[in-house]
């Protein structure tokens, strides 16, 4: 699971340049099966020419380069462009294209910067807990034992969960071993849905700017939802669904959408007014832009919230350490000497 989510990251780190190289190329007359040998010859990740040999394949059996780009994307990312017969500005698109993932993958790498230190606290204090626990605990059990002294409640409620664990560790594991075994597929979907979630989300933002892309290289509005519309995978693919068959029926975009997929009155205004008119690309993507900036801001507001209170864990555990194991100590000794 972590080998997948580690070789979607990769995907997704190369699709950019991929975009952007074939983009020059097509751009000097070269045509798209040469310009993809080109690519593929300057391509030294071998998992990667395995893709695009593959995209290769799927030319020659008629499909054109706007289907086959899914196959370079994360799964979780990977929208299904089998209704695009062709792209009117195919250069525009691809450099568009380029732009867009260019921005979500400098957003997974900020989450990443930001997630980093949380995460080695959180790593640090597991390693204090353990040692504090199966290390030093016992010694002070012993040390009060040779002195006559009475265990603190605290500190012998931790010492006889300790000792239950050590002297059952071995039934203990093969049954924890069983239990992930029946649940296996679904703690690891679980799991799995998490991560993703955390390093792979698609919020509004992203349904917007590829909407925002489609049209402005010339596809109408049905064309450009059946160009992005998202794997079954995906996790807004039951929301996008009803949407898509809203829209179809009415031929109200802005409403539509804005049932299944909330935005503010200011940006439902914005998309309102110039829905009918030729601006309407154009304020897509604007609102687009804006709304992945505001996603942007509030996951790294919820993540400057998650280091105070690991620093705050980590220092409460330092106190009930103290507590059960020094003051006790302290106490003790100060009694034998009076």
């Amino acid at each position: 699971m972590i080998k997948q989510i580690f070789l979607d990251y990769k995907l997704l780190k190369k699709f950019p340049g991929f975009c952007t190289r074939l983009e020059k190329l097509l751009f000097t007359g070269i045509s798209i099966q040469n310009s993809l040998k080109i690519v593929l010859k300057d391509e030294t990740a071998p998992f990667y020419k395995e893709k695009i040999k593959a995209i290769q394949t799927q030319l020659l059996q008629g499909q054109n380069i706007i289907q086959t780009l899914p196959i370079l994307l994360p799964q979780h990312l990977n929208f299904r462009l089998s209704s695009a017969q062709h792209s009117p500005n195919l250069q525009l698109f691809l450099k568009e294209l380029a732009l867009y993932y260019q921005t979500k993958l400098k957003n997974i790498q900020l989450f990443l910067q930001q997630i980093s230190y949380p995460l080695f606290l959180s790593a640090l204090s597991f390693i204090l807990i353990n040692i504090f626990v199966f290390t030093l605990f016992p010694v002070y059990h012993e040390f009060y034992q040779e002195m006559g002294l009475t265990l603190p409640f605290t500190l012998q409620v931790i010492i006889n969960f300790t000792s239950f664990i050590k002297k059952n560790f071995i039934i203990l594991f093969f049954f924890t071993l069983l239990l992930t075994t029946i649940f296996a597929s679904k703690i690891h979907l679980t799991i799995q849905n998490l991560l993703y979630s955390l390093f792979f989300s698609q919020n509004t933002s992203d349904l917007i700017w590829l909407l925002a892309i489609s049209l402005q290289n010339g596809f109408s509005l049905k064309e450009a939802l059946s160009i992005i519309e998202p794997s079954p995978s995906h996790p807004h693919y039951t929301q996008f669904q009803k949407f898509k068959t809203k829209f179809i029926q009415s031929g109200n975009f802005t409403s539509c959408f804005t049932t299944y997929f909330p935005i503010s009155s200011y940006y439902q205004e914005l998309l309102l007014n110039s829905e009918k008119s030729t601006i309407f690309p154009d304020t897509l993507l604007a609102v687009a832009q804006n709304l992945n900036v505001q996603e942007q801001q509030k996951s790294l507001k919820i993540l400057k919230y998650i280091q105070p209170i690991l620093l705050l864990v980590i220092g409460l555990l330092l106190f009930l350490f103290v507590y059960c194991s020094f003051l006790p100590l302290l106490n003790s000794i100060e009694s034998l000497t009076m």
